[in-house]
């Protein structure tokens, strides 16, 4: 396990960072928040593109990994914050920070063992978090503030579920031929971010010609 390999996987902590795109309200408008997740969804998944798991059960979706890993010390290339040290003996350490776990224990002659644990709630029933049915479609509807939400899409097809967000800039061409999109800039002039309120018949067209960045992932038996 190298430098770039640990640092791809303390970036999973991503998934829940801002989007450029907001939507003034939940999606779809009109539709009701479903009280819990439905039976169909829940269960484990895979994603074979990071080695990330996907639990979902009646109220939350969760995403985590364990990945243990037996390597050359000298291949190891990080630096160690100490402030992040939680855990130290003569032969490991363990480091912490909000989502993650980083271990290595030291064996003797030049190896070490590796162990990465990642686990985190990306989606909770709630009034902040709500959660609608849409053409065979589940949107997920992140409040930020108010008249401010984050939208992601989630769909599953036989046991393959794709979870999905609108893609920047690939998208907004469409995004703007479909229903009105306010650019809001910055001191400079430069566009930050985008914001849209379509209707539901805009998000029915939407649905076909946007939300492109997806993430793939097979459910478990």
């Amino acid at each position: 396990m190298n430098r770039l390999t640990i640092v791809l996987l303390l970036g999973l902590a991503l998934v829940a960072c801002e989007d450029v795109v907001k939507f003034e309200e939940p999606q779809p408008v009109g539709k009701k928040g479903l009280n819990q997740i439905p039976g169909r969804l829940r269960g484990t998944y895979f994603s074979a593109s990071d080695s990330t798991f996907l639990t979902i059960n009646k109220t939350q979706i969760i995403e985590w990994v364990d990945i243990e890993s037996r390597t050359l010390i000298d291949s190891l290339d990080i630096e160690i914050d100490s402030t992040k040290i939680t855990g130290q003996t003569s032969d490991s350490i363990q480091i912490s920070e909000g989502a993650y776990t980083l271990s290595f224990k030291f064996l003797p002659g030049d190896s070490v063992i590796v162990y990465y644990s990642y686990k985190y709630t990306i989606f909770e029933i709630s009034h902040d978090h709500l959660l609608k049915r849409f053409k065979g479609h589940y949107f997920l509807n992140y409040r930020r503030t108010d008249n401010n939400w984050r939208v992601r899409r989630l769909t599953l097809n036989n046991d393959d579920l794709s979870f999905s967000r609108i893609r920047v800039p690939e998208d907004i061409t469409q995004l703007k031929e479909i229903t009105e999109v306010q650019e809001l800039k910055s001191d400079s002039v430069k566009v930050i971010s985008y914001k849209l309120n379509p209707t539901r018949k805009e998000l029915k067209r939407l649905m076909n010609h946007s939300f492109s960045e997806t993430k793939k992932y097979k459910k478990l038996e």
